[in-house]
């Protein structure tokens, strides 16, 4: 309760990972997954509920200066982040962040989410979707946090220089989004 940060995977060298597959954990600050230069961050959810920035302020950040960072939510997992979200933050540092949602069943909600320019040395920014026999769990955002509006930013605009080709084989500097919908059956 006090709006320290939750760090995972601080310093270079080191491994962080935080595997929750049940209850309930509140976050009420920031919350770094793969926080600098040469640190791996994991943080999984697979059943049980997270609640991060819970006083509506601290972000998400996945992969932050230079660091690897992976948030996966599964099975019945819930996170709920209450504040803005980068996948992938500080510019020309070489950060990756991913999201992965996995399955159906779980639940994943962020107030805002935001994309960090890559710059020249690049950010690598991903959310993966992998369906089950269901389908996928959708990414909802909330508008609520910090910048009180609804947002969702892909691609920030000062990469739109940098985006080359048109149509379907148009691409640039910002987040990836990847859908696996092979665990789906059906008759043709």
């Amino acid at each position: 309760g006090n709006g320290a940060p939750l760090v995972v995977g601080a310093d270079a060298g080191s491994v962080g990972m935080v595997v929750q597959s049940g209850g309930s954990v509140s976050i009420h600050g920031e919350l770094q997954i793969g926080a600098n230069l040469g640190a791996v961050g994991k943080y999984t959810v697979s059943s049980g509920s997270t609640v991060s920035a819970a006083d509506g302020a601290g972000a998400l950040l996945i992969g932050r200066a230079g660091g690897e960072g992976t948030l996966r939510v599964e099975g019945t997992g819930s996170f709920r982040h209450r504040a803005e979200a980068f996948i992938g933050n500080t510019s020309s540092s070489g950060a990756v962040g991913r999201l992965e949602i996995v399955g159906s069943q779980a639940s994943v909600q962020f107030g805002q989410l935001e994309n960090a320019p890559g710059g020249a040395s690049g950010v690598s920014e991903a959310i993966s979707w992998q369906a089950d026999a269901n389908g996928i769990t959708p990414l909802v955002i909330d508008g609520n946090g910090f910048l009180s509006a609804s947002r969702v930013q892909l691609q920030d605009p000062t990469e739109l220089a940098a985006n080359v080709g048109a149509g379907a084989s148009m691409f640039g500097d910002g987040i990836a989004l990847e859908l696996d919908l092979s665990a789906i059956a059906g008759n043709v």
